[in-house]
């Protein structure tokens, strides 16, 4: 390369999802083969019903752990005490569990 010549920037890819629909770039559900197609709409299935199986564990999970801690405050347990095993403040757990509120502006300890 000479003094004169400019060198040329690579080309910046965008961030975020790739170019073009499921196909890869430039496909669309109407420019695959049927079959590819079908493939593909299974796979998007799959993807739902592990969502929703994943959501349906954690309402399970959440709803053990509220259980937990309704019974072990009920025993005498303070809230400092729930909150170390939740790796939250007392404060959080008081708000969640006596007034009803996820925010942290709100309630105070009991």
């Amino acid at each position: 390369m000479t003094n004169n010549e400019t060198p040329t920037e690579p080309t910046k890819r965008k961030r975020g999802r790739p170019p073009g629909g499921p196909g890869g770039p430039g496909r669309t559900p109407t420019e695959m083969p049927a079959d590819q197609w079908a493939e593909v709409a299974r796979d998007l299935a799959g993807l739902v019903k592990a969502r929703d199986d994943a959501a349906r564990v954690l309402e399970r999970a959440q709803a053990a752990v509220d259980h937990s801690v309704h019974a072990a405050h009920t025993a005498g347990a303070s809230w400092a005490q729930i909150a170390g095993p939740l790796g939250v403040a007392r404060q959080t757990v008081y708000r969640r569990y006596v007034t009803g509120k996820n925010t942290t502006n709100e309630g105070t300890e009991s």
